[in-house]
């Protein structure tokens, strides 16, 4: 896990220090998202295998499984 850390000190808004906070800040939400995105992806990724562990051994007996979408 990647965190950049600034010390807490006031600076005014339009200070050379304030901007580099700012970007440090954008930065570590980007890196938050992009975090996130991966846990996101696993969990998908998760989802489709246990799909398939399920779909697997039906195929191969010739069995069709329809899917439709819920009315709710």
């Amino acid at each position: 896990m990647f965190t950049i850390s600034v010390a807490s000190v006031t600076l005014p808004d339009d200070s050379p220090g304030a901007k580099i906070k700012a970007s440090i800040d954008k930065l570590n939400a980007a890196i938050n998202d992009i975090q996130n995105l991966r846990q996101l992806l696993n969990s998908i990724a998760e989802v489709i295998s246990a799909v398939n562990d399920l779909i697997g051994p039906i195929a191969k007996r010739g069995i069709v499984l329809t899917l439709s979408k819920s009315k709710t």
